[in-house]
Formats: C-alpha cells, sequence, structure tokens
C-alpha cells in the first residue's frame, strides 16, 4: 500500500524533479511497498486463517509520538505486531547496531519493534481496554538475504522459511466481551499519517504521452488509442484517467479544477476529451 508521499515522489520522479536524498527516499519507499505486498498477497492470504483479522499500516499516537505498524494481526486471544523488512544481501546485528552487506544501517530495527509493542499496550491502556498477551515480529521477507547474529530478545526475526509455520499458528480464539472490545476500538481507529508530501508551489507542464514500451514520444493520435511507431497501440481514456490521478497526487493541496488541468495538460488534455 503506498504512501501519499511515495506515490507523490513517484511522480516527481517523472518529472526529473528529484535530488538524491528524494531518489534515495523514493528507492526506500517501494522496496518497504514491495516487501509488504509480497508478505500480505503470498503469504497472509495462503496461510492465515480466514477468521483472524488483519489491519494493515496502523497507525497510532501515543505520548504525543506518532508510530506505524505495518501489519496488527487479531485473533481474540492475542495480538501479533508484524514489521516487514525488505533488506537484501547479508544481514547481521552487532551490539545495538544493525549492518546490511557490511553497511551499518542507521536505525536497528529491533528497539523499534519493542518500542511498539509497549506503545501498543499503553494505546490499549489509555482507552480503558483490557491486557492481551502481544508479540513483536521483525519479517525479513527477501529471500535473497542471509541473517545473522540475532541476539537473544523478547523480539521474533523471522525468515522466509519461517513464515508459513508462524501464520498457520495463529489461530482463532473464541470471542469473549473483552476481546470484541478490543477488536472494535482497532477497527475504530482512523488515526492516519500525519506526514505528506511538499506543497508543490509551482505548476508543472505535462511532457505529453509517452509509450510504456520503447519509451517513444512519436504517436500517432487516433479517436481512441495511441499508436506508437513501435506499433503499440493504447487507450487515450485509460490513460487520461491514470494522468488526472497523478495530477491529484502532485497537488493533493488543491481542489481538482478544469482549468488548472488545462493548463497542466498544455492542449494534451482537450484531445483526450
Amino acid at each position: 500500500m503506498k504512501t501519499l508521499q511515495t506515490q507523490w515522489l513517484m511522480v516527481m520522479d517523472e518529472f526529473s524533479q528529484l535530488d538524491v536524498s528524494d531518489k534515495y527516499r523514493l528507492q526506500i519507499g517501494l522496496l518497504g511497498d514491495a516487501g509488504e505486498e509480497n508478505f500480505k498477497r503470498d503469504w497472509l492470504s495462503r496461510y492465515l486463517d480466514d477468521e483472524v483479522v488483519v489491519i494493515q499500516d496502523f497507525w497510532f499516537e501515543v505520548f504525543d509520538q506518532v508510530h506505524q505498524i505495518d501489519f496488527l494481526i487479531f485473533n481474540h486471544g492475542s495480538i501479533e505486531l508484524v514489521d516487514i523488512k525488505n533488506f537484501e544481501g547479508r544481514l547481521h546485528f552487532e551490539e545495538e547496531k544493525f549492518f546490511v552487506n557490511n553497511t551499518e544501517v542507521l536505525r536497528n530495527p529491533l528497539p523499534k519493534a519493542r518500542e511498539h509493542v509497549r506503545y501498543i499496550k499503553e494505546w490499549l491502556y489509555r482507552k480503558q481496554l483490557p491486557d492481551i498477551p502481544m508479540n513483536g515480529n521483525l519479517v525479513f521477507i527477501n529471500p535473497h538475504a542471509s541473517l545473522h547474529d540475532v541476539p537473544k530478545t523478547e523480539i521474533s526475526c523471522l525468515r522466509p522459511n519461517d513464515i508459513r509455520q508462524y501464520l498457520r499458528n495463529i489461530k482463532p480464539q473464541p470471542r469473549t466481551k473483552q476481546s470484541v472490545k478490543i477488536l472494535n476500538a482497532l477497527v475504530a481507529n482512523e488515526f492516519k499519517s500525519p506526514y505528506l508530501p511538499p506543497v508543490l508551489d509551482k505548476m508543472l507542464v505535462h511532457p505529453g504521452w509517452r509509450c510504456p514500451v520503447c519509451q517513444s514520444r512519436e504517436y500517432h493520435a487516433g479517436d481512441r488509442h495511441f499508436t506508437c511507431i513501435c506499433g503499440s497501440s493504447f487507450s487515450k481514456e485509460k490513460y487520461a484517467v491514470e494522468e488526472i490521478c497523478k495530477y491529484g497526487v502532485l497537488y493533493y493541496h488543491k481542489d481538482l479544477l478544469s482549468m488548472d488541468l488545462v493548463r497542466y495538460f498544455n492542449g494534451l488534455f482537450k484531445k483526450l476529451m
């Protein structure tokens, strides 16, 4: 599930508007999104019981700090907190540090996972909800990663070979009045990410259609399709919808006005319509 920040960076990258640091942020964001989608599509859907509740991207606030958990899994008997890590290569822990291919990563993921457990317990307490068993998990989902020197900790560090059995062991538990209260509070939580992209204060001009197959900008515009010189053909209506959505991402802070779209598409919009 791509965040608005990641979507914004993706569109800005199409306009060649990113500096080196922004490109790195985009790379990290896409890597994380791919890992979460992998976990959801290839693991949760296949090995977790359908009666177990899964909440993706659970945002909450405690101690005036905002926190996000990739997956919160609730079976009426316990809560599993899962954070996905999609690093590739040799991964290892060394005291309080974490390394990827012998390069230290700025943040060791273990302390953050421990915080998540503590803060979710605090979140439940502040809502006057009962205590419930809770486990923190780091899932190193990339099959091209090897994990070494994992310290003894209450946080489980799972590799791809561990995921199937881990999910199968999460069995639905009988509902109780207390567990239903917890479920209702989790589902009713509407706290969203407060982190928004920068406000774009200049009007960009759409560069025009480009063939997604060969990247050429030479094409014939028919009534309903673009036909590229390479022979590929694409729906103009679908393209218009996709590009208007991208405009909405770029200028998320503004109302969608037809006069702005006309300027943005620089004549192409009228042809599409």
